[in-house]
């Protein structure tokens, strides 16, 4: 068995995101992937021949002389934040770094991440590499088999990239976030049709929604590298009209809160398939395609977007029908759910084509991204841009509960020939966080931008450790290596890094301890004091009747903690009052 080049994806950056539940296919319809279950000697992937890890080569040159570790370590990162998804199989390695790279090689065995000159030719001169494209992956294996073997990821030289997690930085790229968007094509992923996701086609600048993995990445990749445990279900079925298949359908599938958990686009014959899906009832929703010329702007997600291999699957599609909605579509653990989606074919009188990415009531921002909310915001102003829309009235929402609106307002012609409409809205402090979706009706008509608002979570935690990721890149770097983990103590001093979030420690620096006393409970006899404790470590205690003008009376020292709490009972009688100070010992 011979391997051969599969497929080649880029994702561009200029007006540009990328999607996830997408899967690559190969010509027998089954989705790309890695060979989990055996080394195929036959295709001699760059895997562990005996964990069957995927391994990764890092180029020693990066992007820059001055931030190159950082640069590297942001790489590292997004391939553990892939690894760190609950529930799949596959694991990553990283081997033998490589050095002096001026091209790539689809056939030579190496799955490489490189920084290269764009404009210009790669892969022996197969491939135009363009100015402009952030990055771009070049995969090979059998497309009798639909397996990978190789992946080489292509980083733009030419650009400029920063590696900090700052959310207000722009008009740069971030490192870890495209590198996560080409490691989803490297594990199989194709662009996505739905914006809030990594996978989605056009990748805003600096740090914004396609940083970490979305729930549209985590269904998607669960249903071709899910662990065999029977935790999720699959929904399938074909999208008609007229009782004829429908391609190019976009199929997303929401839980009660609106938030949106997968999606799909129904291919030939309008068959569809989200896997994935923890067991619920949810409710799906089809939409058209946006066509792809019918003017500057004028689209979200159209099908040249979707598929940037060579098979170029949906480029050209742009079926026409009326949106549908669906409730009560009941996913059962380890099960298949099959919904036929009867569609009724007519064309839309508007769309929304694209947002405006700030949320500046007065603002003229236009542009493909996803718009993020905090729980507790207020009156934060929502617009989206439709083509020649004369109207007046109607209304601009999103779905989900913990959310209010003002009234929504139409401004015809206030970006060449697009109208804006725009709503103040007000999210709940206990609003649940996730992507959402903008949907204007008019006239009794209803147009979609599915997965184009974000409610952000209280604390960041791209890796699912349950740790706060800002405290972790704060202090670690990668955020994601083994000291930085939950319960580690980097720097010995019996507190793990949970508590040293906790205290507002330094979990790198010994000497910096923040722990408190819990309580100190008086009776007639004794006095019973209670404080945080590191394990493993030694503590004296001191006391005092007054604040001012006393003495600190050393009580007891050498005792020694067991756990995360100690205690310790003052037998002495005292004074009405008493004021204790806890000192830890070196």
């Amino acid at each position: 068995m011979s391997r051969f080049p599969l497929v080649m994806l880029v994702v561009l950056l200029t007006q540009t995101l990328v999607p996830a539940a997408v899967y690559q296919r190969g010509p027998n319809g089954k989705p790309l992937r890695w060979n989990l279950d055996f080394y195929d000697t036959n295709l001699f992937p760059d895997q562990n021949p005996q964990t069957l890890a995927i391994r990764y080569h890092l180029s020693t040159e990066a992007w820059s002389a001055a931030n190159r570790e950082r640069e590297l370590n942001s790489i590292r990162d997004a391939f553990a934040i892939w690894q760190s998804v609950p529930g799949i199989r596959y694991t990553f390695e990283e081997a033998s770094p490589v050095s002096g790279v001026q091209d790539i090689n689809s056939l030579d065995g190496i799955n490489m991440v490189v920084w290269l000159p764009s404009n210009r030719t790669l892969d022996g001169g197969s491939l135009f590499f363009p100015s402009g494209v952030a990055g771009l992956t070049v995969l090979s294996g059998s497309t009798a088999d639909e397996i990978i073997a190789e992946a080489d990821i292509v980083l733009n030289r030419d650009l400029q990239w920063i590696t900090e997690f700052n959310p207000s930085r722009s008009a740069v790229n971030h490192v870890e976030t495209v590198a996560l968007h080409e490691i989803g094509h490297l594990l199989g992923l194709n662009h996505a049709a739905v914006g809030g996701s990594t996978m989605f086609w056009h990748i805003a600048d600096g740090v914004g929604s396609s940083a970490g993995l979305s729930s549209d990445e985590l269904t998607g990749i669960r249903s071709v590298y899910g662990q065999a445990t029977g935790g999720t279900g699959r929904l399938v079925g074909t999208v008609t009209s007229g009782g004829v298949g429908v391609k190019g359908a976009v199929v997303v599938v929401e839980d009660s809160e609106g938030r949106l958990l997968g999606s799909a686009v129904s291919r030939t014959g309008g068959s569809y398939e989200v896997g994935g899906l923890p067991a619920g009832t949810y409710r799906s929703r089809v939409t058209p395609l946006d066509p792809g010329n019918f003017g500057h702007d004028a689209y979200l997600v159209r099908g040249e977007d979707l598929d940037v291999t060579t098979a170029m699957e949906f480029a050209g599609v742009a079926p026409e029908f009326l949106p549908l909605t669906v409730d009560g579509v009941v996913v059962t653990a380890g099960q298949v759910t099959s919904r036929a989606l009867a569609v009724t074919a007519g064309v839309q009188p508007f769309r929304i084509t694209e947002t405006r990415r700030y949320l500046d009531p007065a603002g003229f921002s236009s542009g493909d991204d996803t718009l993020q909310l905090t729980p507790g915001q207020t009156n934060a102003s929502v617009a989206v841009y439709v083509p020649n829309l004369a109207a007046t009235e109607g209304q601009l929402r999103i779905t989900g509960a913990g959310l209010t609106f003002g009234p929504t307002e139409f401004k015809p012609g206030s970006l060449r020939k697009l109208t804006r409409v725009q709503v103040p809205v007000s999210v709940a402090p206990d609003a649940q966080p996730g992507v959402r979706s903008l949907f204007l009706t008019v006239n009794g008509h209803t147009a979609w931008a599915n997965g184009f608002i974000e409610i952000l979570p209280p604390v960041l935690d791209f890796n699912f450790d349950g740790l706060d990721d800002l405290f972790q890149r704060r202090y670690f770097s990668p955020f994601t290596r083994k000291e930085a983990a939950p319960a580690s103590d980097p720097d010995g001093d019996g507190y793990s890094n949970v508590r040293e979030h906790r205290m507002g420690s330094d979990p790198t620096d010994k000497a910096s301890v923040n722990y408190r006393i819990v309580s100190v409970k008086r009776w007639v006899d004794r006095t019973v004091i209670t404080w945080e404790s590191g394990i493993g470590q030694t503590y004296r205690v001191w006391s005092r009747a007054r604040l001012d003008g006393a003495t600190w009376e050393l009580r007891v020292t050498g005792i020694r903690s067991a756990g995360e709490l100690t205690e310790w009972t003052d037998t002495q009688p005292g004074t009405d009052q008493r004021f204790y100070r806890v000192e830890n010992l070196p």
